[in-house]
């Protein structure tokens, strides 16, 4: 095959790397990765009225695959840009996903979780933290068999030394970069008592990201809880 056989890509031969894919989880999906207890303590994953596009988008999925008949290049090409979340090819099957990032000829790219914190969040510990890990290895699997996909790792920035643990299991396990949650706890990123994490993530060489639109009205108060006295905006001397 010469350069003019080849299929051309979106990316068109050009570095690409994207820095904000998703996942578009599935009812079921995140207990299949969750330890027994955190199963129980699971909320449903509620999509409302888009409950009824994901089951048509895996209904259609699901013929394509028993029929053995995946999505043709061409067609492919075709509805890249167009089809949007579940309907969107690759947005919960990682096969479909290696397919599509053959087509649009990216590098790499960041693979964040889109609604499944809610199965987890605003509960009790024992929930947020074995949710989380359920989360990142879920996420990590999804990434496993292609390294252009690279895994964002969910860690609740709440007990100190059980981020560190919840990070350090994430990564290890595959995930290759950690999230900022919109809603970070009790103390702000940049708070003393989260140095570990920061180290860890210093020494692997690992980003720290956070993603835009993330919940809420405004910058919560506790980013701004660095336990750092504010200076003066007149003299510069600490308040």
């Amino acid at each position: 095959m010469t350069a003019l056989d080849e299929p051309r890509t979106y990316g068109g031969g050009r570095r690409i790397l994207d820095a904000d894919s998703h996942i578009m989880e599935l009812p079921g999906w995140l207990a299949e990765f969750a330890d027994e207890r955190t199963k129980e303590l699971l909320k449903p994953l509620d999509l409302g009225k888009a409950g009824a596009l994901a089951d048509k988008a895996v209904a259609k999925a699901d013929e394509r695959r028993q029929a053995g008949t995946p999505v043709d290049d061409e067609t492919l090409s075709q509805e890249l840009m167009g089809l949007k979340g579940w309907h969107a090819h690759g947005s919960f099957d990682a096969a479909e996903r290696r397919r599509v990032m053959d087509r649009l000829g990216f590098d790499a790219q960041f693979v964040f979780p889109t609604f499944a914190a809610v199965q987890f969040s605003g509960g009790s510990d024992e929930l947020l933290q074995g949710g989380a890990r359920a989360l990142n290895r879920a996420m990590a699997a999804f990434c496993a068999d292609d390294p252009r996909l690279l895994a964002v790792a969910y860690v609740p920035w709440t007990d100190p030394a059980e981020i560190v643990a919840i990070a350090t299991e994430a990564l290890d396990g595959g995930c290759s970069t950690v999230m900022v949650p919109s809603d970070p706890g009790p103390l702000g990123p940049s708070h003393p008592d989260h140095d570990p994490l920061w180290a860890l993530l210093q020494e692997r060489g690992i980003p720290l990201v956070t993603h835009i639109g993330g919940g809420g009205r405004g910058l919560k108060p506790a980013f701004h809880n660095n336990g750092i006295q504010v200076t003066d905006w007149i003299g510069g001397g600490e308040n």
